[in-house]
């Protein structure tokens, strides 16, 4: 999980997952690739899409369409980037613990019953 600073346009203040917007050409799978580099300076090598989930950002009340990604295996060590104040892991019980988006309490719901965490 990524923690976005309070000055950030979008979900400021939220812990979220490394995540970024399709730029015009650009398919999921290079978005995703492209904004694994820009935020953990990792290189995506294998990737599955999951699913998508609309949300309402609670800070700007703008509407997103998340398109959920897996990705399966990468090259390089993942880093603390400009893009986040800092980056941790947390477990399926911190989830419900941390101030998280609540989209992402979705996600990891059904990740959860998927079997995949």
């Amino acid at each position: 999980m990524e923690q976005r600073g309070q000055d950030r346009r979008v979900y400021a203040g939220y812990l979220m997952c490394p995540s970024g917007h399709v730029e015009v050409g650009e398919t999921i799978g290079q978005t995703l690739r492209r904004e694994m580099m820009e935020e953990l300076g990792i290189i995506v090598t294998g990737s599955t899409f999951l699913f998508d989930i609309d949300d309402t950002d609670p800070s700007s009340r703008q509407e997103f369409r998340h398109n959920f990604m897996l990705v399966k295996s990468y090259e390089g060590i993942i880093t603390k980037t400009k893009e986040s104040e800092e980056l941790r892991w947390l477990t399926y019980e911190e989830v419900n613990t941390r101030h998280v988006i609540p989209i992402v309490e979705r996600l990891v719901d059904r990740l959860h019953q998927a079997g995949l965490f």
